[in-house]
């Protein structure tokens, strides 16, 4: 039973698909805020959608893998055979109820130019993510479009399907919150940085190469909470983005990290791992809880 958790977690990345749904909540809890009536159906059904074609993106991406990325409990060429198949089919699987719950999304009238954009273009960004022979993930720029899924087109999505338009508030929002995404998703690929430049799989961080990953991780966190910082200065009050500041410990702890990397100290890549991805699930926890309770 373990195993075939491990197998199907590796496959459809559970963390990342509860990030997602993290950050479509962030979306709706804007519009919440904003005093727009929030519609539970068209919640609902654009939630579905975008996990189910996550889910789907991941599982094409292991389909389309190579052969060392596959779990090492399934070592057989019978069974990595069967186990690639299984991925395709599941792919399929997902992405056909995914386009059901389009379906429905446009015959109760949920859907308008705002929102059939986004979701046309999630769905997009998730196939060109995986599917050759564009396949973004194996040029160094999977990183990149999954921060974008993640935590920027979730939240647009969430939200135009609530307003039926775009608001300044979500669009200046999405900035740091997939920058930070951004960072986050470049320190993970730190552990399996050497497997990956030994077989050539060209993650963000082998085609930047560590040298230059980590200036840039910095410097996206930095920019990341000096525009939570200076939100104010943009008419949004600072009562709803404070909540954020209280993750910059964990955003310093993260640069002095990649920075001991960097001076050729021992790396606890545990630790890095389960820091980066908290960081990133905590900043829009604190986001979308701040907008509900307002």
């Amino acid at each position: 039973m373990k195993s075939i958790i491990g197998i199907l977690s590796s496959v459809i990345k559970p963390l990342n698909l509860l990030l997602t749904g993290l950050a479509y909540l962030l979306g709706i809890s804007i519009a919440k805020y904003l005093g727009l009536t929030i519609d539970s159906t068209a919640s609902v059904f654009g939630g579905t959608y975008a996990i189910l074609v996550m889910a789907a993106s991941y599982s094409l991406d292991m389909y389309f893998s190579p052969s060392y990325r596959i779990p090492p409990i399934i070592d057989t060429p019978k069974e990595r055979e069967g186990f690639r198949r299984s991925t395709l089919y599941l792919s399929i699987v997902l992405l056909a109820i995914a386009t059901v719950f389009i379906f429905l999304m446009l015959v109760s009238g949920f859907l308008n130019f705002y929102s059939i954009s986004i979701i046309s273009l999630y769905l997009l960004i998730a196939l060109i993510y995986a599917v050759p022979p564009i396949r973004l993930v194996d040029r160094g720029f999977g990183e990149l479009l999954m921060a974008f899924l993640i935590s920027g087109f979730s939240v647009l999505l969430a939200f135009t399907l609530q307003a039926m338009d775009f608001h300044r508030l979500v669009t200046y929002l999405d900035f740091p919150v997939v920058f930070i995404s951004l960072a986050c998703l470049l320190a993970l690929d730190f552990p399996s940085y050497a497997v990956d430049q030994k077989f050539g799989h060209q993650t963000l961080l082998v085609r930047l190469t560590w040298e230059h990953a980590i200036p840039i991780h910095n410097l996206l966190l930095i920019i990341s909470y000096l525009m939570f910082a200076v939100a104010p200065l943009f008419g949004i009050p600072f009562r709803l983005i404070w909540p954020t500041l209280l993750t910059l410990p964990m955003a310093i702890y993260q640069v002095v990290m990649l920075r001991n990397i960097m001076l050729g100290l021992k790396p606890n890549w545990r630790i890095l791992t389960i820091n980066a991805t908290a960081l990133m699930g905590i900043v829009i926890y604190l986001l979308m809880f701040t907008f509900w309770v307002r």
